[in-house]
């Protein structure tokens, strides 16, 4: 009786544990989403960014041959704002690279988690098995 006993709250046990597991599974899933959409709308931001950044650069191009600066004064300029447009460039890429290892890391969290999943379940099937020999 014990034994029976025992082994019934050993396999609520388990059932816990894989219940526990698959819901850590999909808060992760969700999170992996929620971080695919993150980097996607920062990589759309970063694409708007330097399509208005081309245009802008287009503008000022005209606006200093039609107008006073010279040579001089004009490449700095533009150096300037090359600068500011690759800082802010890496700073996007820094963050969408972030991203991608936060989604790698909480992929390999899920896969950790289901081979425990197959690991209790394959526990789960011995307990069974053992319960039903002599």
């Amino acid at each position: 009786m014990s034994l029976e006993k025992c082994n019934i709250t050993e396999m609520l046990g388990v059932m816990r544990a894989v219940g526990r597991m698959n819901y850590t599974k999909l808060i992760k899933l969700n999170e992996i989403e929620s971080l695919e959409k993150t980097a996607h709308a920062a990589e759309s931001k970063l694409v708007r960014a330097e399509k208005l950044l081309k245009e802008d650069e287009k503008k000022f191009d005209v606006f200093l041959r039609e107008y006073l600066i010279g040579n001089k004064e004009k490449e700095k300029q533009e150096q300037e704002e090359k600068e500011n447009f690759l800082m802010d460039r890496k700073g996007l890429e820094r963050e969408i690279r972030n991203l991608r290892l936060k989604i790698s890391s909480i992929e390999q969290s899920i896969f950790q988690l289901e081979d425990m999943i197959n690991d209790q379940a394959k526990i789960k099937a011995l307990l069974s098995r053992n319960k039903n020999s002599p």
